[in-house]
C-alpha cells in the first residue's frame, strides 16, 4: 500500500510542477487581457485578446500599456515620459517644443483637441488612447504613476486573422 502511494505520488509530481510553473508565469511574466471599448481604435478593437508582458518594466514613448485606474484596467499608449513638456494645439502634439507626427492616431477630422503645456513629473507617464474623441485618459485624469503600470502589450491573440505583433 505504501509503495503504491509513493508510486502515484512520483507520477503526479511532474503535473504539480507544471501547474506551478504556469501559475508563476501568469502571475509574474505574462497574462491575457481583453480590450474593452473603442479608445484605442484603429490600433486595437473592442474585445480583442492581447498578451500583457509584466516582466519588462522599461517603458518607452509609444508603448501600449495596461495600468490600474480606480480599480479598472485601462489600455492606452504612452505619449509623455518623465520630464517631458507636452502641449496639444489643434490636434497636433508637441513634445518638448517639437511637433510629433502620430501615425497610429485615428483620423477624426471634426474632433479638435487642445491642451496647455504641462511638464510630466518624475515616475509619471502621460497616456492617451489612439481614438482621442473616445478616450478617457491623461488629458482628463493627469499623468499616471509608474507603479500603476501592469505591463506592456505587443502581441494580439484574437481575432485569429490579426494574430501576431501589434504595429
Amino acid at each position: 500500500m505504501k509503495n503504491m502511494i509513493l508510486k502515484n505520488l512520483k507520477e503526479t509530481i511532474p503535473y504539480f510542477i507544471i501547474i506551478g510553473i504556469i501559475i508563476l508565469i501568469r502571475l509574474f511574466i505574462i497574462t491575457p487581457v481583453t480590450v474593452d471599448g473603442p479608445s484605442m481604435e484603429n490600433t486595437l478593437q473592442n474585445n480583442e485578446f492581447l498578451i500583457l508582458n509584466k516582466f519588462d518594466n522599461t517603458y518607452k514613448r509609444n508603448d501600449i500599456i495596461v495600468f490600474e485606474f480606480q480599480e479598472e484596467k485601462l489600455i492606452k499608449r504612452i505619449i509623455g515620459l518623465p520630464g517631458d513638456k507636452l502641449e496639444i494645439v489643434n490636434n497636433k502634439l508637441y513634445i518638448n517644443g517639437e511637433y510629433v507626427e502620430e501615425k497610429y492616431k485615428k483620423d477624426e477630422p471634426e474632433y479638435v483637441d487642445n491642451m496647455e503645456e504641462i511638464t510630466i513629473q518624475d515616475n509619471y507617464y502621460f497616456v492617451m488612447g489612439d481614438n482621442r474623441s473616445e478616450s478617457f485618459d491623461s488629458r482628463y485624469f493627469g499623468a499616471i504613476k509608474e507603479n500603476t503600470i501592469l505591463g506592456t502589450v505587443s502581441i494580439r491573440l484574437f481575432p485569429f486573422d490579426k494574430i501576431g505583433f501589434i504595429n
